[in-house]
């Protein structure tokens, strides 16, 4: 499928609906109870008042406009703005900056952004990170004892000044600075162009037609410092004249009740999450029939990414959905990449592999390496990134003499014969192990196979064994599955209690057992079990802020209990 045309840059695509349909509600945020909603005209205005005022700030790809703060329609227009007068903008995740003890984690992002300014949301919270830190920080939150200086304070320069500037932008202008969440790794900066954003955007609106029909309505958390909310999210909307609710939920106990509370208020017709975000989203959805009416009554599509989804979720998910509505919604997944703009691959055709991820999207090339035993994947296009930010001698590893960016993922087709019935995923290289007997072993095929087989009790898994004689795994627990499962007179236990309670063991044991039988070679097989009671930390770089394990991290920072499921653990099937 040819790519064919696409815009320039994104501040045409805003600019475009502005003028097409200015009163069209384009971004929306609860304030309070109620939603604030503002429309692609009003957003237009604040963002060429704000690249006035910036343009005063002397930024530049050398001097990037750094933003740190959740998502929100003032982060949307600063960032915008900064795009529309061709800076580059960096979002960073605030979990860089939270934790004061981290500080040299930060000065490695700014010595590789050397930012020009930055906009913080929360200067409160961030204050103490960045008060030693020199450069100008603006917010509309006054901090004592920090400064910090407003938007508004800037004089701007007369507009003549802002459409020169987005005139001279274009395709290759940087649009934006993305971190690698680091889970294969340290985070790399990632250059993403608008030739990048556009041509992946343009990508979806052709394998997902509908769109054209019907703009899409999003009722979203997933971060804008990552590029799958930032990118792929945000920018559908914007491409299409859509509009976006930015959900300030997260699929956590603490947080899940505000996205459910967003999501009765607001019916997506296209839902994005992860599969922790679908895993919290299942329990409302089986229990209230209303909720799912009304959810899945507009919906035109479910989307994962960020991992592979455990098919038992999916399942359920379908069931909900068949039953509520009378068929079951489109559902899609996608390999996506930082260095990709977004998605490489997507599926857009009916399909029952839960493993899926579909085929290369419009004006991509994808190619099949032989390595470790698997097939690696990387990919060519104009999405793909023209390099890490000064650092030359990582950009020259990902690519090979081809130009092929080496995604660090494998894959094999589904079927050998027919390429159109999609790739299936095979993991992240770099988390696959070798036993000390030399064979390797699949951490992702590992890791869903626990899922699965503890179900529903296990909300996630790391696979152990490198250099040993046999696979382990480390789970992490559903607490509210666990309780239930646990039944009334026991849901006041601790999540400690829970975590070696004998039911709870049980019921992973005799899953595990079951799945050994089928799988009982040394590099599937599951030999041992143990449980965290401890949740991953973000601060530790344990877990991303799209709910995803960062397998090497965690087996570093708990080598303690690893060596303890080595030596006292759960012998499976004892």
């Amino acid at each position: 499928m040819p790519l064919g045309v696409y815009p320039r840059t994104l501040d045409d695509c805003l600019q475009h609906w502005r003028a097409v349909r200015p009163s069209g509600v384009f971004l929306a945020e609860r304030d309070g109870r109620e939603w604030r909603e503002r429309t692609y005209e009003q957003v237009a205005e604040s963002v060429d008042l704000l690249a006035a005022r910036l343009l005063r700030l002397n930024l530049s790809s050398e001097r990037p406009m750094m933003i740190v703060s959740a998502n929100s329609i003032l982060h949307a227009e600063v960032a915008l703005a900064a795009m529309r007068i061709g800076v580059p903008v960096a979002p960073i995740s605030p979990n860089y900056v939270l934790n004061s003890a981290d500080v040299q984690r930060l000065r490695l992002v700014l010595k590789l952004l050397t930012p020009g300014a930055v906009y913080l949301d929360r200067p409160d919270a961030y204050g103490t990170t960045l008060s030693a830190l020199s450069m100008p920080l603006f917010s509309e939150t006054e901090v004592a004892g920090l400064s910090v200086r407003s938007l508004e304070d800037i004089e701007p320069l007369p507009h003549e000044l802002v459409t020169s500037a987005a005139a001279s932008t274009g395709p290759d202008t940087i649009a934006k600075f993305l971190f690698t969440s680091g889970s294969t790794g340290g985070p790399k900066c990632v250059v993403n162009t608008q030739r990048m954003l556009c041509s992946a955007v343009k990508a979806l609106a052709l394998i997902w037609p509908f769109l054209s029909y019907r703009p899409p309505v999003l009722v979203d958390w997933m971060p804008w410092t990552h590029t799958f909310g930032g990118n792929c999210c945000f920018n559908l909307v914007l491409f299409h004249g859509g509009t976006l609710f930015i959900d300030g939920g997260r699929p956590t106990p603490d947080l899940i009740e505000r996205t459910i509370a967003n999501l009765r208020s607001r019916a997506p017709t296209m839902y994005f999450n992860v599969p922790a975000g679908y895993q919290a989203l299942l329990p409302y959805l089986e229990t209230d029939p209303a909720f799912a009416k009304a959810f899945f009554g507009n919906l035109d599509c479910l989307f994962s990414g960020g991992a592979a989804l455990p098919a038992d979720i999916r399942k359920r998910l379908m069931a909900i959905g068949n039953a509520t509505s009378g068929r079951p919604p489109l559902f899609t997944t996608s390999l996506g990449s930082t260095e990709c703009g977004g998605p490489v691959t997507a599926v857009y055709f009916e399909t029952e592999e839960t493993l899926n991820i579909g085929v290369p999207i419009p004006g991509a090339s994808l190619k099949m390496l032989a390595q470790e035993g698997k097939m690696a994947l990387a990919i060519r296009g104009p999405n793909v990134m023209p390099g890490y930010w000064r650092q030359p001698e990582a950009t020259a590893a990902a690519f090979d003499a081809e130009g092929f960016y080496g995604l660090g993922d494998a894959g094999f087709l589904i079927d050998p014969d027919d390429p159109n019935r999609g790739l299936a995923f095979d993991g992240r290289i770099a988390e696959n192990f070798k036993l000390n007997t030399g064979t390797w072993v699949n951490t992702a095929a590992i890791r869903l196979a626990t899922i699965e087989a503890a179900k529903p009790l296990v909300n996630d898994a790391v696979v152990t064994g490198h250099n040993r004689t046999e696979v382990g795994v480390l789970v992490f627990l559903n607490w509210q599955a666990c309780r239930r499962f646990l039944h009334e007179a026991e849901t006041a236990l601790t999540e400690a209690d829970i975590a070696q309670h004998p039911a709870i063991l049980r019921h992973i044991d005799g899953g595990l057992a079951a799945y050994n039988l089928q799988h009982p070679s040394s590099s599937t097989r599951v030999a041992r079990f143990d449980v965290l009671s401890e949740e991953p930390c973000a601060f530790a770089g344990e877990i991303t802020d799209k709910k995803y394990l960062n397998q090497r991290a965690i087996l570093e920072r708990r080598k303690t209990a690893v060596e303890k499921l080595y030596t006292d653990g759960h012998v499976v099937g004892h």
